[in-house]
C-alpha cells in the first residue's frame, strides 16, 4: 500500500489532489450558502454536502483507479464531520423555525375557513401536518421532522409547548399578504400551495369558496400556471377552473 508521502510525491497526482479538494471545499461553501435561509434538517445538510463533495472527489479520481486514495476517503469524512458541528441547531434556529411554521399553521387555517368555519375533517388535517411536518416527520416521502426530539431535549423545549404555539394561529391567524410575503423561494411557493390545497380539499367536496381562495392565494404567489395544475391534479385530482 502507498503511503500518503509517497502519493504526495508524484507532481501530477498531486495538482489533481488540489483540484479535486478545492471543487469539494467549493461545493460545501455553496451549499451552505444557500442553506442560510432555509428550515434545513441536519440529515439533508449532510446528504447535500456529500454529494457535492463527492462530485469534486469523483473528478479526481478519474483515471487514478490504480492508486491509493485511501487519503482522499479519510480527508472527505474528516470535512462533512466538521459540517455537522458548524450547522447543530441554535436556540435562534429554533425559535426561527416556529415562526416559519406559524406562518404555514396559518395559511392552513385561512385555506380551512375559507368558506366561513373550520369542520373537523379540515381540523384533522391540519393537526396531520403539524405532526409530520413539525415532529414525526415521513420516512416514505424523505421528510425530515422541523424539531427533532434530541434538539428540543439538549434546550429543555417540549414538544406541546411548540404545538400550543402554533395552535394560537387557530384564533389569530397571520394574514394572508403576511404568508406570501414569507414565501422566498420556488419550492416555498409550491409547498405553500400544496398545504392550501391539502386542507381546502380534505372536506371531499371543494365549494366555490374554496375554489377562489386557492386561485386567489396562486395568483397572489405569482405561481406558475403550469406547476398550478401540477399541484392541483396531485393533491385534488382535478385542475381548477379559471373564470
Amino acid at each position: 500500500m502507498k503511503t500518503a508521502a509517497k502519493v504526495i510525491e508524484d507532481d501530477d497526482y498531486r495538482k489533481k489532489l488540489s483540484t479535486g479538494f478545492e471543487k469539494a471545499i467549493d461545493g460545501i461553501d455553496n451549499f451552505l450558502e444557500e442553506e442560510k435561509r432555509k428550515n434545513t434538517t441536519l440529515t439533508k445538510k449532510i446528504s447535500s454536502g456529500l454529494v457535492k463533495t463527492i462530485g469534486g472527489i469523483d473528478e479526481l479520481l478519474e483515471g487514478e483507479k490504480g492508486k491509493d486514495a485511501t487519503i482522499i476517503d479519510a480527508t472527505a469524512k474528516d470535512a462533512i464531520v466538521e459540517d455537522t458541528t458548524v450547522n447543530e441547531p441554535t436556540l435562534n434556529d429554533i425559535k426561527s423555525s416556529v415562526d416559519e411554521m406559524r406562518m404555514m399553521v396559518s395559511l392552513c387555517v385561512l385555506a380551512g375557513s375559507a368558506d366561513g368555519i373550520i369542520n373537523d375533517k379540515e381540523e384533522e388535517a391540519i393537526d396531520n401536518i403539524i405532526d409530520v411536518i413539525g415532529f414525526n416527520g415521513d420516512e416514505t416521502n424523505q421528510i425530515s421532522p422541523v424539531f427533532k426530539k434530541p434538539v428540543l431535549d439538549k434546550f429543555g423545549i417540549k414538544k406541546k409547548d411548540i404545538k400550543n404555539q402554533l395552535c394560537e394561529c387557530f384564533s389569530k391567524p397571520y394574514s394572508l399578504e403576511e404568508v406570501v410575503k414569507d414565501v422566498v423561494s420556488k419550492e416555498m411557493e409550491e409547498n405553500a400551495y400544496m398545504f392550501a390545497c391539502i386542507i381546502a380539499g380534505s372536506n371531499d367536496n371543494l365549494g366555490e369558496s374554496e375554489v377562489e381562495f386557492l386561485l386567489k392565494f396562486a395568483k397572489m404567489l405569482d405561481l406558475p400556471i403550469l406547476d398550478r395544475k401540477r399541484i392541483e391534479k396531485e393533491q385534488l385530482g382535478k385542475v381548477l377552473p379559471v373564470a
